[in-house]
């Protein structure tokens, strides 16, 4: 595997990291919450280069209107490589969103952030770089407890850029803390979420 196939790697596992991101959380029988704070394992499978890995992550968003919310991200995992090859990942994500209801219970949300992303492939050396990422989906309470979500996100880092589609579901067993789970697909990657969502409402 040459160093820019390693790059790449690199790049494909910091933009499912932070695709993974951009679904957000939800209110008990209303509509969806956008203040909250969550922390999360996520595991991603990369088919062009027989690579796994796994990721802790950390994300967070604030209401600062009924129709503006500000996102914010941070993403530390391996991939682990053929050849014994190890590549360490971490991504910040900040930025915002505009959620529009469709119904009470039903928002199309969009959302652009500023990525930052840190590779360091084993005996390599590191590279750094930032981009962006889109993303525009649905996110629906289908009942008081229950919550989905489905969405296509798009992250450009070193010019490298990546479509994924996901899709979420929260269960919020108080009106404070939910579980999630999630998968997100994407051209030649695949990643698994599962996490702890704290919804602050009122603030």
């Amino acid at each position: 595997m040459s160093s820019i196939q390693l790059k790449r790697v690199g790049v494909i596992a910091s933009s499912v990291f932070a695709g993974v991101l951009v679904a957000n959380a939800a209110a008990a029988d209303e509509g969806p919450n956008y203040t909250f704070i969550e922390a999360g394992y996520v595991h991603v499978e990369i088919d062009d280069f027989d690579a796994d890995g796994e990721a802790l992550a950390l994300q967070g968003s604030v209401a600062v209107t009924d129709m503006f919310h500000l996102i914010g991200g941070y993403q530390d995992g391996t991939i682990d490589g053929p050849f014994g090859i190890d590549v360490d990942v971490s991504t910040l994500e900040l930025g915002g969103g505009m959620n529009f209801a469709l119904s009470p219970t039903v928002d199309f949300v969009g959302q652009v952030a500023w990525l930052s992303t840190e590779v360091d492939v084993s005996g390599l050396g590191d590279v750094d770089d930032d981009g962006y990422g889109l993303g525009a989906g649905i996110r629906a309470m289908i009942s008081p407890r229950f919550e989905v979500g489905a969405g296509v996100n798009y992250a450009d880092i070193a010019d490298d850029g990546q479509t994924t589609f996901g899709g979420e579901v929260l269960y919020h067993f108080t009106d404070m803390f939910a579980v999630t789970g999630g998968v997100t697909v994407g051209e030649d990657s695949t990643s698994y979420g599962v996490g702890v969502r704290a919804n602050l409402h009122g603030m």
